[in-house]
């Protein structure tokens, strides 16, 4: 039983390290997108999978593979369960089977950051006005020839005087 559990853990660990071979390989120019509909216990890659309890939780997409499956464990962890939409047995199974070392794993060896920013574009009607999950604005700011100058940034009072846009927008600064 003890050597079973051992090469449970070393594949667990083995697949962010196959995630950053690959992303390494790519020079990082990737989209990593998770759809988080009809979610059921068992891998998406399972023949025969349980009844699905979890129905939508949406689309996220990242160019940080673990600040992505970071946020879609933190919706799971949250989710507001009602009668036929629940996460109870998914968390269960996350928990039982060490779900959070990949991630956990993933962030030690570089492969991204367990930070992140979620935004709802259902609520939005631009991304002019990005929120961190602390509640603080954050900018991404480009040169008017599209160079990128700041990316997640909190501040943007380091610009030097110029023309940039910030979140999508515009702005002269002085």
């Amino acid at each position: 039983m003890q050597c079973r559990r051992q090469a449970y853990a070393a594949v667990l660990l083995a697949i962010p390290a196959a995630a950053q071979a690959v992303h390494d390989y790519l020079g990082g120019k990737v989209l990593y997108i998770n759809v988080m509909n009809n979610l059921s216990v068992d891998c998406d890659c399972d023949g025969n999978p349980s009844k699905p309890q979890v129905a939508d939780v949406g689309i996220l997409a990242s160019t940080d593979p673990i600040a992505l499956d970071k946020a879609c464990l933190d919706l799971v962890f949250n989710h507001d369960n009602t009668t036929g939409d629940t996460a109870v047995p998914l968390q269960k199974r996350i928990n039982d089977r060490h779900g959070t070392w990949t991630v956990e794993y993933g962030e030690q060896i570089g492969l991204g950051t367990q930070a992140y920013n979620l935004i709802d574009f259902d609520n939005q009607t631009s991304v002019d006005k990005t929120i961190s999950d602390k509640g603080t604005p954050i900018y991404n700011v480009y040169t008017v020839d599209g160079k990128r100058v700041l990316s997640m940034a909190t501040a943007i009072d380091s610009l030097k005087a110029g023309v940039y846009i910030v979140n999508g927008q515009k702005q002269v600064v002085k």
